[in-house]
């Protein structure tokens, strides 16, 4: 009993993502206080994802099954399978096509033909009179055998006052005919396009820490340089460095707008540990530099640690700092635009075939 519930439990973590890697790698981007909250939140996401696409695919099933029990002219079979017939639709309805297989017993051995019988709904009118077709000259076989089945499948609608309309059993060179009606469903479609589905989600359950992490990275790399500035202004004022990040925060804070930036939202973390709880600064630049795993916010946690501990020149080495990261900053803003570029390219590719297009379209018609 153990051992079945650690396989279902296994199994949940599999599908569903593991608990364990998600608290961890929530706990690099937020601590370790945020970070079974947000690895719930990511496995509620993951399974409602799921649930979207059971939902989504049982109502496609049902809407199948309904259209598909909708059919109201089936081909029948009665005297053993000996002979079929058809039930015409109503006067009030219209025509309706019925997937058929007809198989013809010829010298040859058998021919079988998918074909598309259009049933005429019941009308109260004399019976047509359908056109006799002469050929020239002599007639081969297979062309005889042709023409004598399309000949066959125009019968159905020859009289539309019958409601029951017999199939021939044979040609009119005696060969014997057998129907049966071709089964389509949507229903393999739509178990392929569920488990594609399914597989996407799998293979995609991590994408959300992934893309958190991507995106603060990057919230990083942005911040950090305009972040060295302003502590270099306020250390050149005379401020000491724990004064100067007071200040910053609480300059931050006094504009009133809800902090969505990855990099000031931990940096408020920690002004909130040092106003409340009396923490080190250097001990949390270093645990968030840490755990963030970015090289130039380590490079910054390690440039304050050397101040306090060698008493190293704090405002030259920030400054040297800062100009490599704001040349960094515009590496990457280059790199993002030669990105877009060749992200637009295949549209374009799109927009020029469409254009070449529509200006050959009246030429090729006339043609």
């Amino acid at each position: 009993m153990k051992s079945e519930r650690g396989f279902l439990s296994r199994l949940k973590e599999k599908i569903f993502g593991d608990g364990g890697l998600l608290e961890i790698r929530y706990e690099n981007l937020y601590g370790s206080s945020e970070s079974r909250r947000h690895a719930e939140k990511a496995r509620k996401s993951i399974s409602r994802r799921y649930i979207i696409a059971a939902a989504v695919f049982g109502i496609l099933a049902a809407c199948s099954a309904v259209l598909s029990q909708g059919d109201d002219v089936p081909v029948l079979t009665d005297d053993g399978g000996k002979s079929f017939y058809v039930i015409r639709p109503d006067k009030n309805s219209g025509p309706v096509t019925l997937d058929v297989e007809m198989t013809v017993d010829t010298k040859d051995g058998q021919v079988v033909k998918e074909i598309q019988m259009v049933i005429d709904p019941e009308e109260e009118q004399e019976v047509r009179n359908e056109e006799t077709i002469e050929t020239a000259g002599r007639e081969s076989y297979s062309d005889r055998l042709e023409r004598e089945m399309r000949s066959a499948v125009r019968a159905v609608n020859e009289d539309v006052t019958m409601k029951k309309v017999t199939l021939p059993e044979t040609l009119a060179g005696g060969e014997k005919v057998t129907w049966k009606k071709t089964e389509s469903s949507d229903f393999p479609v739509l178990i392929m396009l569920f488990m594609v589905t399914v597989f996407i989600i799998f293979r995609t359950r991590y994408s959300s820490p992934e893309k958190e992490e991507q995106e603060a990275k990057e919230s990083i790399i942005r911040e950090l340089p305009e972040f060295i500035n302003r502590i270099i202004l306020l250390l050149n004022a005379g401020v000491v460095l724990s004064t100067a990040f007071i200040t910053i925060m609480e300059g931050r804070e006094k504009l009133g707008a809800e902090e969505k930036s990855y990099f000031y939202g931990q940096m408020r973390n920690i002004y909130t540990k040092l106003r409340r709880a009396n923490g080190s600064l250097n001990t949390e630049l270093r645990d968030f530099a840490k755990r963030s795993g970015v090289r130039e916010l380590m490079r910054f946690s390690n440039i304050v640690s050397d101040n306090l501990s060698k008493g190293a020149d704090l405002v030259g080495k920030l400054r040297r700092e800062s100009e490599a990261l704001w040349f960094a900053r515009k590496k990457q803003s280059e790199e993002k635009g030669r990105t877009a570029e060749t992200k637009l390219t295949f549209p374009l590719v799109l927009l020029l075939l469409v254009l070449v297009m529509v200006t050959i379209a009246p030429a090729m018609l006339e043609m």
